[in-house]
């Protein structure tokens, strides 16, 4: 009935998993909330959370200047990566190279492309 209306009740675990808010914490121990279904961007964030009573993840080789930065990008993409790009790189301007609709990553790329220690940490 109700489980059978809304698609069976994977579909509800489903829906209430997208909802569900874990907490990144960086190797030196900063603290970073946001939807899981966000932060499956990342692959091994994603195999982590096949634990269903995930709440929090260490990574403790990100430090946390760059794990907000990650935090970021993840949270503007709405757990949607943007497609890779191709190479090599023909275009000075990064919203050429990345396509159409993904101008905000391009500015975030260009914009941490400046620092490139930070960059590569990415």
């Amino acid at each position: 009935t109700i489980a059978m209306e809304t698609g069976g009740l994977d579909e509800i675990d489903k829906k209430s998993d997208a909802e569900k808010e874990i907490i990144l914490i960086s190797g030196d121990g900063r603290n970073f909330p946001i939807k899981a279904s966000y932060a499956s961007i990342s692959g091994m964030i994603k195999t982590s959370l096949l634990d269903q009573d995930t709440k929090e993840i260490t990574l403790k080789d990100i430090r946390g200047e760059i794990l907000e930065k990650i935090v970021k990008y993840m949270e503007n993409r709405e757990g949607k990566d943007m497609e890779e790009m191709k190479w090599p790189i023909k275009h000075k301007d990064m919203v050429n190279n990345v396509g159409k609709g993904n101008e905000w990553c391009a500015k975030f790329i260009d914009e941490e492309a400046k620092h490139r220690k930070n960059f590569y940490d990415m």
